[in-house]
């Protein structure tokens, strides 16, 4: 393998996007749907619903936006931990 490559993962990437802004999640949504290997499984507005969509639908990758009204990002990853 050359140094910048990547093998081809056996099963898609499991993504969760979580932003407050609707056009945000939208812009992200529209990059990955093009990126072969990448599952969205959810999107999320908030702390609370992003936290219930973490725990079940178990994403590989989490696109977090930090400043949210309500629960932040943070409080996001201080509720699910780092290692979930």
């Amino acid at each position: 393998m050359t140094q910048g490559s990547h093998s081809p993962r056996a099963t898609p990437l499991r993504v969760l996007i979580v932003d407050d802004e609707a056009l945000g999640r939208q812009r992200l949504e529209d990059l990955l749907a093009s990126e072969a290997g990448v599952a969205i499984v959810g999107t999320a507005e908030n702390g609370e619903q992003a936290i219930a969509a973490i725990r079940r639908l178990t994403p590989d990758v989490v696109f977090l936006d930090v400043q949210m009204p309500g629960k932040s990002g943070l409080d996001v990853v201080r509720a699910i931990g780092i290692d979930e």
